[in-house]
Protein backbone atom coordinates (compact mmCIF):
# COMPACT_ATOMS: atom_id res chain seq x y z
CA UNK A 1 0.00 0.00 0.00
CA UNK A 2 2.92 2.34 0.70
CA UNK A 3 4.27 1.82 -2.82
CA UNK A 4 0.88 2.70 -4.28
CA UNK A 5 0.78 5.79 -2.06
CA UNK A 6 4.27 6.86 -3.16
CA UNK A 7 3.31 6.41 -6.80
CA UNK A 8 0.13 8.45 -6.50
CA UNK A 9 1.69 11.18 -4.35
CA UNK A 10 4.54 11.44 -6.85
CA UNK A 11 2.17 11.83 -9.81
CA UNK A 12 -0.68 13.80 -8.25
CA UNK A 13 0.58 15.45 -5.08
CA UNK A 14 -0.76 15.16 -1.56
CA UNK A 15 -3.97 17.16 -1.82
CA UNK A 16 -5.14 15.58 -5.09
CA UNK A 17 -4.55 12.01 -3.89
CA UNK A 18 -7.30 10.34 -1.87
CA UNK A 19 -6.98 7.45 0.54
CA UNK A 20 -9.61 5.60 -1.50
CA UNK A 21 -7.43 5.89 -4.64
CA UNK A 22 -4.46 4.54 -2.73
CA UNK A 23 -6.42 1.49 -1.56
CA UNK A 24 -7.63 0.72 -5.09
CA UNK A 25 -4.17 1.37 -6.63
CA UNK A 26 -2.68 -1.08 -4.11
CA UNK A 27 -5.23 -3.72 -5.10
CA UNK A 28 -7.30 -3.52 -1.94
CA UNK A 29 -10.59 -1.92 -1.00
CA UNK A 30 -10.96 1.83 -1.08
CA UNK A 31 -11.55 1.86 2.69
CA UNK A 32 -8.49 -0.12 3.80
CA UNK A 33 -6.08 2.85 4.03
CA UNK A 34 -8.37 4.57 6.53
CA UNK A 35 -8.66 1.39 8.60
CA UNK A 36 -4.91 0.79 8.52
CA UNK A 37 -3.55 4.35 8.85
CA UNK A 38 -6.47 6.40 10.18
CA UNK A 39 -5.87 9.43 7.99
CA UNK A 40 -3.84 10.71 5.07
CA UNK A 41 -1.33 12.19 7.51
CA UNK A 42 -1.07 8.80 9.24
CA UNK A 43 -0.35 7.12 5.91
CA UNK A 44 2.19 9.80 4.95
CA UNK A 45 3.96 9.38 8.29
CA UNK A 46 4.10 5.60 7.76
CA UNK A 47 5.54 6.20 4.28
CA UNK A 48 8.13 8.62 5.67
CA UNK A 49 9.03 6.07 8.38
CA UNK A 50 9.61 3.51 5.64
CA UNK A 51 11.65 5.96 3.58
CA UNK A 52 13.69 6.98 6.59
CA UNK A 53 14.54 3.39 7.45
CA UNK A 54 15.46 2.64 3.83
CA UNK A 55 17.70 5.72 3.66
CA UNK A 56 19.51 4.90 6.89
CA UNK A 57 20.25 1.36 5.74
CA UNK A 58 21.09 2.31 2.16
CA UNK A 59 23.36 5.25 2.99
CA UNK A 60 25.10 3.37 5.80
CA UNK A 61 25.92 0.56 3.36
CA UNK A 62 27.09 3.05 0.71
CA UNK A 63 29.47 4.79 3.12
CA UNK A 64 30.66 1.75 5.09
CA UNK A 65 34.43 1.86 5.49
CA UNK A 66 34.68 5.26 3.80
CA UNK A 67 35.92 8.41 5.44
CA UNK A 68 36.12 12.09 4.68
CA UNK A 69 35.60 13.18 1.09
CA UNK A 70 35.30 9.57 -0.04
CA UNK A 71 32.29 9.23 2.28
CA UNK A 72 30.85 12.54 1.02
CA UNK A 73 31.14 11.35 -2.57
CA UNK A 74 29.65 7.93 -1.73
CA UNK A 75 26.73 9.55 0.11
CA UNK A 76 26.01 11.87 -2.83
CA UNK A 77 26.20 8.96 -5.27
CA UNK A 78 23.83 6.92 -3.09
CA UNK A 79 21.33 9.77 -2.87
CA UNK A 80 21.42 10.27 -6.63
CA UNK A 81 21.19 6.54 -7.30
CA UNK A 82 18.07 6.36 -5.15
CA UNK A 83 16.35 8.85 -7.47
CA UNK A 84 17.00 6.44 -10.32
CA UNK A 85 16.19 3.16 -8.59
CA UNK A 86 13.15 4.47 -6.69
CA UNK A 87 11.81 7.27 -8.88
CA UNK A 88 8.29 7.18 -7.46
CA UNK A 89 9.54 7.18 -3.88
CA UNK A 90 11.93 10.02 -4.68
CA UNK A 91 9.17 11.89 -6.44
CA UNK A 92 6.82 11.45 -3.49
CA UNK A 93 9.53 12.60 -1.10
CA UNK A 94 10.23 15.74 -3.12
CA UNK A 95 6.48 16.36 -3.33
CA UNK A 96 6.30 16.13 0.46
CA UNK A 97 9.02 18.77 0.85
CA UNK A 98 7.36 21.18 -1.57
CA UNK A 99 3.82 20.68 -0.31
CA UNK A 100 4.87 20.80 3.35
CA UNK A 101 6.27 24.23 2.70
CA UNK A 102 3.31 25.62 0.81
CA UNK A 103 0.20 23.56 1.39
CA UNK A 104 0.58 20.81 3.97
CA UNK A 105 2.31 22.42 6.97
CA UNK A 106 1.56 19.43 9.22
CA UNK A 107 4.59 17.76 7.64
CA UNK A 108 7.07 20.59 8.19
CA UNK A 109 8.47 19.46 11.53
CA UNK A 110 8.79 15.83 10.44
CA UNK A 111 10.57 16.68 7.21
CA UNK A 112 12.74 19.25 8.94
CA UNK A 113 14.03 16.50 11.23
CA UNK A 114 14.63 14.19 8.27
CA UNK A 115 16.52 16.92 6.41
CA UNK A 116 18.55 17.79 9.50
CA UNK A 117 19.68 14.18 9.81
CA UNK A 118 20.89 14.21 6.18
CA UNK A 119 22.73 17.50 6.69
CA UNK A 120 24.33 16.20 9.88
CA UNK A 121 25.61 13.12 8.04
CA UNK A 122 27.25 15.29 5.39
CA UNK A 123 28.58 17.67 8.05
CA UNK A 124 30.14 14.77 9.96
CA UNK A 125 31.79 13.47 6.78
CA UNK A 126 33.14 16.96 6.04
CA UNK A 127 34.46 17.33 9.59
CA UNK A 128 36.24 14.01 9.12
CA UNK A 129 37.67 15.34 5.85
CA UNK A 130 39.04 18.31 7.79
CA UNK A 131 40.60 16.01 10.40
CA UNK A 132 42.17 13.98 7.58
CA UNK A 133 43.58 17.16 6.00
CA UNK A 134 41.54 16.67 2.80
CA UNK A 135 39.86 20.07 3.04
CA UNK A 136 40.76 23.36 4.61
CA UNK A 137 40.08 23.81 8.30
CA UNK A 138 38.31 27.09 7.65
CA UNK A 139 35.56 25.46 5.55
CA UNK A 140 32.17 25.87 7.24
CA UNK A 141 31.07 22.23 7.26
CA UNK A 142 27.49 23.05 8.27
CA UNK A 143 27.11 25.49 5.38
CA UNK A 144 28.62 23.08 2.86
CA UNK A 145 26.38 20.27 4.11
CA UNK A 146 23.37 22.54 3.45
CA UNK A 147 24.74 23.39 0.03
CA UNK A 148 25.14 19.72 -0.88
CA UNK A 149 21.56 18.89 0.13
CA UNK A 150 20.16 21.90 -1.74
CA UNK A 151 22.20 21.06 -4.83
CA UNK A 152 21.00 17.45 -4.95
CA UNK A 153 17.39 18.39 -4.27
CA UNK A 154 17.51 21.26 -6.77
CA UNK A 155 19.04 19.07 -9.46
CA UNK A 156 16.29 16.53 -8.98
CA UNK A 157 13.50 19.10 -9.16
CA UNK A 158 14.94 21.34 -11.87
CA UNK A 159 16.19 18.87 -14.46
CA UNK A 160 14.52 16.24 -16.60
CA UNK A 161 15.62 13.57 -19.06
CA UNK A 162 19.13 13.09 -20.33
CA UNK A 163 20.42 16.37 -18.91
CA UNK A 164 19.48 15.14 -15.44
CA UNK A 165 21.35 11.88 -15.95
CA UNK A 166 24.49 13.71 -17.08
CA UNK A 167 24.30 16.14 -14.17
CA UNK A 168 23.73 13.31 -11.71
CA UNK A 169 26.73 11.43 -13.09
CA UNK A 170 29.00 14.47 -12.70
CA UNK A 171 27.57 15.97 -9.51
CA UNK A 172 29.50 13.97 -6.86
CA UNK A 173 32.85 14.92 -8.36
CA UNK A 174 31.81 18.55 -8.97
CA UNK A 175 30.71 18.98 -5.36
CA UNK A 176 33.90 17.43 -3.99
CA UNK A 177 35.98 19.62 -6.31
CA UNK A 178 34.09 22.69 -5.14
CA UNK A 179 34.76 21.86 -1.51
CA UNK A 180 38.48 21.28 -2.03
CA UNK A 181 39.17 24.32 -4.23
CA UNK A 182 39.64 27.66 -2.60
CA UNK A 183 39.72 30.66 -4.87
CA UNK A 184 40.85 34.18 -4.02
CA UNK A 185 37.32 35.44 -4.64
CA UNK A 186 35.99 33.36 -1.76
CA UNK A 187 39.02 33.23 0.53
Amino acid sequence: MLRAAASLFSRQGIRATTLAEIGVEAGYSSGLPVVRFGSKLGLINALIDSMEEWCKTHYAAATAGRRGLDAVKARIEAMIASTRTLPEGSGAFQTFFVEARYGFPELQQRLSTFGRDWRNSFRDDLLEAQRLGEISEDIDCDAYAELIIFTIRGAYIDRFGRNLEELQRRLPRLICDMITQKTKAYA
